[in-house]
């Protein structure tokens, strides 16, 4: 390989359910869906040097079971020969695609939806592989001020750093671009029946069409877990009609997309290097008895006691169906009280990026840059999905991010600090790195 290429292989292969599937994400949403507005895909875009490779498998979809990462990996090693740590699986998060996580009440899990989309995950793996050829990566950043602190506390923050990564071929058309950005790709809210890419997907399509060589854009989302787009409502519980804005997301989308093509004029040729790294963490949550849970579902229920509606109906059949769960584990001794959270740090270039399986804030990559410079960026929503965690800041606050996000995610909240623990020990990899 000549000095400063690599080889590259990218494609984008269609996900988009049947219309009529249940769409994931929010409780106040009438299911089924009735409608496409925009085709989800999964894009792959594969990396080899003469001694790394790097397979990025990246789906418009609200996230994945680490279980369904771990068996597709498996199957990646038997049919490419790739190590897990070779191996990135994220998502982009919209609200507006089928079920491949669990969520009470949210949309439910759609086991056939995802068998098929590992057989189609598969193919774009397969593809991006024999697809490879020899490419330069180059890095810029930007900013970009469309994300907002949705909770509307005193600690309030955003992160306006946008990543941008290309690889060119050798006729300087462009094969693939990868951009990080911390956002909720929720700009259609729980009144939407359509499935939709939401703003990823758009702006996806608005950096393959203004770049030469229709290239694969992989718009990861970052640390967004307080961070949602403008002019929507801050609580997961909508009071009232609130039409779907297509034209809205399709302007933010295309915001996100201009900040990253400027970027990329700006961006200069980076070394062609790929590493990536894993370490288990293990994250600890809440050790509730039953006592406990009962309780909990009792406080949780008190908070739409007199509430009446589609919605308010929901929300206690949710709650309901978590008590039951909870305590029926706390039977079979069986409530977890600790995950692993998988910590995969992948290098590309001058680049950083760190993988976490969670909802996970947004001071989570400015704290993180305080250790590794410039071009660190947190991917959130790969290899699987924990919940929210959040700094101990916001457990003085409260919120639904703390007091009841975990019982639509089927679990315990996560103990106060797990996410300062959480940052140290990313931090010691990248010191080590």
């Amino acid at each position: 390989m000549d000095q400063g290429w690599m080889r590259a292989g990218a494609v984008a292969v269609d996900i988009t359910p049947p219309v009529g599937a249940e769409l994931c994400g929010f409780l106040a949403r009438v299911q089924p869906s009735i409608e496409v507005h925009d085709r989800l895909a999964v894009r792959a875009l594969y990396l080899e040097t003469d001694d790394a490779r790097l397979l990025w498998l990246h789906a418009d979809l609200i996230g994945l079971e680490h279980g369904f990462v771990r068996d597709l990996r498996v199957e990646l090693a038997d049919r490419l020969g790739l190590a897990a740590t070779e191996v990135v699986v994220s998502a982009t998060h919209t609200h507006s695609g089928p079920a491949t996580i669990h969520l009470i009440c949210c949309g439910d899990y759609d086991g056939a939806y995802v068998a098929w989309l590992r057989d189609r995950m598969l193919e774009a793996a397969g593809q991006a592989v024999e697809r490879r050829e020899p490419v330069r990566m180059v890095r810029g950043e930007g900013s970009c001020d469309l994300a907002t602190d949705r909770r509307g506390k005193p600690s309030a923050h955003r992160d306006s750093v946008l990543g941008v990564i290309g690889w060119r071929r050798r006729d300087d058309s462009w094969l693939a671009v990868l951009v990080n950005y911390p956002i909720h790709h929720v700009a259609l809210r729980g009144d939407n029946r359509a499935i939709s890419a939401d703003m990823a997907g758009r702006a996806a399509k608005s950096i393959a069409d203004a770049l030469g060589g229709q290239p694969v854009a992989l718009v990861t989302n970052g640390a967004c877990g307080n961070l949602n787009p403008p002019a929507t409502r801050s609580d997961f519980i909508q009071r009232g009609p609130v039409l779907p804005r297509f034209d809205l997301m399709e302007q933010w989308g295309d915001q996100i997309a201009r900040e990253a093509l400027a970027a990329l004029q700006r961006a200069e040729v980076d070394l062609p290097v790929v590493s990536s790294v894993a370490s288990p963490f293990m994250l600890r949550f809440e050790p509730w008895g039953r006592e406990r849970m009962t309780q909990e579902a009792e406080r949780l229920l008190m908070a739409m006691a007199n509430e009446t509606g589609y919605v308010a109906d929901r929300y206690r059949e949710a709650i309901g169906r978590w008590r039951s769960l909870m305590l029926d584990r706390s039977t079979a001794d069986s409530a977890a009280s600790e995950t692993v959270l998988e910590v995969q740090v992948v290098r590309l270039g001058g680049a950083r990026l760190v993988c976490l399986a969670a909802e996970v804030f947004s001071l989570m990559g400015e704290a993180l840059r305080r250790v590794a410079g410039a071009s660190l960026y947190v991917v959130g929503y790969a290899n699987g999905d924990v919940g929210y965690l959040a700094p101990s800041s916001a457990y003085d606050e409260g919120g639904y991010e703390i007091d009841s996000a975990f019982a639509f995610y089927g679990g315990l909240p996560a103990c106060r600090g797990e996410f300062e623990r959480l940052r140290d020990h990313v931090a010691g990899l990248l010191k080590n790195d």
